[in-house]
């Protein structure tokens, strides 16, 4: 039951954005003197002074709030999410969740990439854009070490890692996305065929003290994976409705995971700036939250997965200024009892080249056989400043 939010920064994004930002405006040529002559010119007519006449029962109509001079070459750190699709725990998020790797080292919200090496080849046609991926390898997920937080109970040991394909890290994958616009819906439908970036777990022999019967660490196991997956977005005046789902063969029984859901937003709050949106979503998981001690003793691969049926709520602020201040708080609440995470999300540029981020998290009641059992005493409060070049 991990929030997320977008912190990517795209230079490619934001660059037009900027050039256009910075496009000097045309200065005018001044108009030449009339030649004085014999015969006497009729002089101009003087330029009206009077002021336009306004109506003083009329509604002021607010000064729109200019947008912010950038840089040539400033990034804007928080580029919108891939296809627009905007929901707090992305299955999919495009094709970016399947090629790309998460480092939860990093952040555990799966919104940070490592970067995925590809050839991409678009087709643009009247029916839609088609692109193809072709992945000469992968990077590994990196997770939290011994003293990491936070991490799970038992540590993950990203050096021992175990593949299903021989070619281990270096298998070539492969991918296909199409996309469209029809009416008031976005739509991507997508295949991926290669080694999954979602690793499931072992424990082997080695790490299993026999003394005690505890253990040591668990090993990453990356499998060769088929995955179908479909986002969905759709705009009815102040509603945004959005769907993201995947099923996917190849680890063990077929998976099936869905997110998906609502945000309203009030715009100009009592005739401010100020917009605030209202957030519902619903996650299922087919794979479940609890942890399997027998399975993973045996030697089996099992899945370390948060979600199960869980619904969220939240609330976003948008304050819509030139700095680009944002606050977005939700809960994610467990239907079957399992619990609650909270989350807050903050930020706000500084100048051109500074942004300041908040994000604070926490897990409670979460029950001792559940995946986020071992993060209810990992609270946690991060503050981030980075600058952009």
């Amino acid at each position: 039951m991990r929030p997320t939010l977008a912190v990517l920064a795209l230079c490619a994004w934001l660059w037009p954005a900027a050039l256009v930002a910075q496009e000097p405006t045309p200065i005018a040529e001044p108009t030449p003197e009339p030649t004085p002559t014999p015969t006497p010119a009729p002089e101009p007519e003087p330029e009206s002074e009077t002021a336009p006449l306004v109506d003083p029962d009329a509604e002021a109509v607010p000064t729109p709030t200019p947008a912010p001079t950038l840089a040539p070459l400033v990034c804007d750190p928080t580029p919108p999410p891939l296809y627009g699709v905007k929901v707090n725990v992305h299955i999919d998020q495009g094709y970016r969740k399947t090629l790309d790797s998460k480092p939860q080292v990093v952040n555990l919200d799966g919104e940070d990439k490592l970067g995925q090496p590809m050839l991409k080849l678009s087709l643009i046609r009247d029916w839609g854009v088609v692109d193809l991926f072709l992945l000469p390898g992968f990077r590994e997920r990196t997770f939290p070490g011994k003293e990491g937080r936070p991490r799970f109970a038992i540590p993950i040991d990203a050096d021992s890692v175990r593949y299903e394909s021989a070619a281990e890290e270096w298998h070539t994958d492969a991918a296909v996305r199409w996309s469209d616009s029809i009416g008031e819906f976005d739509i991507g439908i997508a295949h991926f065929y290669g080694t999954s970036r979602e690793p499931r777990f072992l424990v082997e022999p080695g790490a299993v003290n026999p003394a005690t019967g505890s253990i040591d660490h668990l090993t990453p196991y990356y499998e060769i994976i088929n995955q179908t997956s479909i986002d969905l977005q759709a705009i009815y005046g102040s509603w945004l409705w959005k769907l993201e789902a995947i099923t996917r063969s190849g680890q063990g029984d077929r998976v099936n995971a869905a997110a998906g859901g609502f945000e309203y937003t009030f715009v100009g709050v009592n005739a401010s700036q100020l917009d605030i949106g209202v957030i519902g979503e619903y996650l299922y998981d087919s794979r479940g939250d609890e942890l399997e001690p027998g399975k993973a003793l045996s030697g089996q691969p099992f899945s370390l997965s948060p979600f199960q049926k869980d619904l969220v709520l939240g609330t976003r602020f948008t304050l819509n200024d030139v700095n680009g201040s944002e606050l977005l708080a939700s809960v994610i609440l467990d239907l079957e009892g399992g619990g609650q995470s909270y989350n807050i999300e903050a930020s706000r540029r500084i100048g051109n080249d500074w942004k300041l981020s908040l994000e604070a998290r926490g897990v409670s009641n979460a029950p001792a056989d559940s995946t986020l059992a071992s993060f209810e005493h990992d609270a946690r409060l991060r503050m981030e400043l980075a600058r952009y070049f």
